[in-house]
């Protein structure tokens, strides 16, 4: 091949890549992409949860029920130094949470400010979406772009492009980022989500408190649930670290139905679920802010 030819294919593959990198799909097809990395069914989830403190950071571990339409239980318990110290069950039903206190009452209340995890369990985009509003991400507005037109030729200027849905590299990787942009020099960062472009998984969520959920090292799991071995939640005040342990799919039969419902919080047939919770304030912020 002579340097004219391989200057030829040399550009044709520069156009090819530029293209590639610069197509956007819209939000829609992006969520219900997302939503569809989340399986289907019933999934118990085992993590450890790593909270910082000094001279060691204390360990937890967390069991997850979860059904991907929109109900989980959380099981938490202490490791090391926090075991029979630390000991919480919670029932999730959209955005509120359920668990019985250390006198046994069943207590409810909303979720966690940051409890960010559903957008990793969700498979209803509607509910995706949802709680990205409450995250106060700035969502693309296409119908106000599609009156935008041309003032000579009356042709709509750009349409379906958004000022918030745009392309990022988070880590060297090419994604989708949704959300306001930041202004140069603003102080506090925009709420933004980054959503892999090839795959289609979550790799940053920032919050309105500017706490960072960076997620890394997706595997493939049963019925075709895509979940990450590490997530950081990065705070102003430090990092929580979650890492997977085994991850397994379940039946959706009456048993473990019945475990996501709130009458199944019943401290006399199950006295360990009283709420154990040390006076230990990274403990508490954790458990009180993200779940």
């Amino acid at each position: 091949m002579n340097g004219f030819a391989r200057l030829i294919v040399f550009t044709f593959l520069v156009i090819l890549s530029s293209n590639a990198f610069g197509y956007i799909p819209r939000f829609e097809m992006i969520v219900d992409r997302l939503g569809r990395n989340h399986g289907y069914g019933y999934y118990l989830i085992d993590q450890e949860v790593v909270i910082p403190a000094q001279p060691t950071p204390y360990i937890v571990k967390e069991q997850w029920l979860i059904n991907t339409d929109g109900s989980f239980r959380l099981r938490v318990k202490g490791e090391r130094e926090l075991r029979d110290k630390l000991d919480i069950t919670i029932v999730y039903n959209g955005m509120r949470k359920h668990y019985v206190d250390a006198s046994g009452a069943v207590k409810s209340t909303q979720v966690g400010s940051e409890f960010a995890d559903p957008l990793f369990f969700w498979k209803s985009t509607d509910k995706i979406i949802d709680l990205l509003r409450q995250f106060k991400v700035q969502l693309p507005d296409y119908k106000s772009l599609e009156k935008l037109v041309n003032a000579d030729s009356n042709t709509p200027i750009n349409p379906g492009r958004s000022e918030t849905l745009n392309l990022a590299r988070v880590g060297g990787t090419t994604a989708y980022a949704i959300g306001r942009l930041t202004d140069f020099g603003q102080a506090e960062k925009e709420p933004a989500i980054w959503i892999e472009q090839d795959q289609f998984n979550i790799l940053k969520i920032r919050l309105p408190s500017q706490t960072e959920v960076v997620a890394k090292e997706y595997g493939r799991h049963a019925r075709g649930l895509y979940f990450p071995k590490s997530r950081t939640i990065q705070t102003t005040t430090g990092n929580y670290q979650i890492n997977l342990r085994q991850i397994k799919p379940v039946d959706g039969g009456a048993s473990n139905r019945a475990l996501l419902s709130r009458a199944s919080l019943d401290p006399k047939k199950y006295p360990h679920i009283k709420l154990k919770l040390p006076d230990i304030d990274a403990v508490k912020t954790f458990y009180q802010k993200y779940r």
